[in-house]
């Protein structure tokens, strides 16, 4: 098991996806990327992604159940069937928002889908110290304000380090 963070403009496209992300109405995710960075190939099933406004808090976080990631052709019709796919559980309102989102992400050549689960909110979100612009931090160390926030003790830390370490060398 791994933390992510991830961070979220809170009514990108006019639709508050991390309200709909934590009250369970938005139950897959799904990231492009012209380029292979994180999320793609750094999450696995099980893994948290803790859920951060843009220039706020972490608001909450999310268990990943399932993920796969793709390789697409650029412009290959297999980014849309993955979008009607997915529609209605990513928070696209109907066929023609889903072709509208493939016509604006179509020579996106990587895609990350996963699974979204047990939803929590922080009834007092935390404001973390995030000194770069990145959108998706892999791996990420819970700062002890957020170990506190979700009640996780020092003895389960250290655990998922031990089991981290142990499992670092088993992917070469």
């Amino acid at each position: 098991m791994a933390n992510h963070l991830a961070v979220y403009n809170r009514t990108i496209f006019h639709t508050d996806y991390i309200q709909m992300m934590l009250s369970g109405d938005k139950s897959t995710e799904i990231k492009l990327g012209y380029r292979r960075v994180a999320p793609f190939g750094k999450i696995t099933a099980g893994d948290y992604m803790y859920i951060k406004e843009a220039s706020g808090p972490v608001v909450g976080r999310v268990l990943i159940p399932e993920v796969k990631d793709y390789v697409l052709d650029p412009g290959s019709p297999e980014l849309l069937e993955i979008l009607l796919r997915i529609q209605e559980t990513v928070g696209l309102r109907d066929a023609e928002h889903a072709h509208a989102m493939f016509e604006k992400n179509q020579y996106k050549r990587y895609a990350t889908v996963f699974s979204l689960a047990k939803p929590e909110q922080l009834e007092h979100p935390v404001r973390i110290y995030k000194n770069n612009m990145s959108t998706w931090i892999a791996n990420y160390e819970l700062p002890v304000e957020l170990q506190f926030a979700f009640g996780i003790s020092d003895a389960e830390m250290k655990k998922e380090s031990k089991r981290d370490r142990a499992n670092e060398f088993r992917h070469f």
